[in-house]
């Protein structure tokens, strides 16, 4: 499956894949806050906003996830927001149950210890206490996000590690894997190298690191 070979790489070589293919999309200040710091999987997006006036009706907002699938990571946006978290304890306790392949919240979160101890990756932009109960509400889900210039589009890949998360376009997938496959490569030869002795300049001439996404015989 695609996803155990994206799991095999960092987000270092799938970050220059895609500057090789002129795609910018990292989402910026997303930190891991659980045991497990890798995730791969298809977003399912959800987009949040601050109610204009404070809302006195509780309105249950967390419950799209119920709809969220195994192989999906939750992407939501508050537009990151510091002081309104939109995950919690429950929500985390939830994502176990239903083994989802991970959380990436660009805003806050809260009840950290329960997150640390988690198996399932999950990134935010900020930890707070304060809920988002009756302070911001959900818009919608599975549906096109825009976060700092990022399009994420339900069914994009989404890959997370301690480099931090970034997003491949659903019909770049393949490849996208294949060029950080080989920078991947490239780069083991030249360490290699530089390790028997090379020097820096002729191991990155001779192993081709100003294109390394063209070295097919890397893998």
């Amino acid at each position: 499956m695609i996803f155990s070979e994206y799991k095999k790489l960092d987000g270092a070589s799938i970050s220059d894949a895609l500057d090789s293919l002129n795609v910018r999309n990292r989402i910026p200040n997303l930190l891991p806050r659980s045991n497990n710091t890798k995730m791969v999987g298809y977003a399912y997006t959800v987009e949040y906003s601050l109610y204009e006036t404070p809302s006195n009706s509780f309105k249950n907002a967390g419950n799209y996830i119920d709809n969220v699938k195994e192989n999906e990571i939750i992407l939501l946006n508050n537009n990151g927001l510091d002081y309104c978290t939109t995950w919690g304890g429950i929500l985390t306790k939830m994502a176990e149950i239903k083994n989802i392949s991970g959380v990436a919240i660009y805003g806050a979160i809260r009840d950290i210890e329960e997150v640390e101890k988690s198996n399932i990756p999950i990134f935010s932009a900020h930890t707070f206490m304060c809920s988002a109960k009756n302070r911001a509400q959900l818009i919608t889900t599975e549906t096109t996000l825009t976060i700092n210039d990022v399009v994420i589009n339900p069914g994009d890949l989404i890959f997370g590690d301690k480099n931090g998360v970034l997003v491949v376009p659903k019909d770049l997938i393949d490849i996208c894997l294949s060029r950080a496959i080989n920078i991947k490569k490239t780069e083991e030869k030249i360490i290699t190298e530089i390790t028997n002795g090379m020097s820096l300049e002729k191991a990155r001439k001779k192993h081709n690191y100003a294109k390394p996404w063209e070295n097919t015989d890397a893998i």
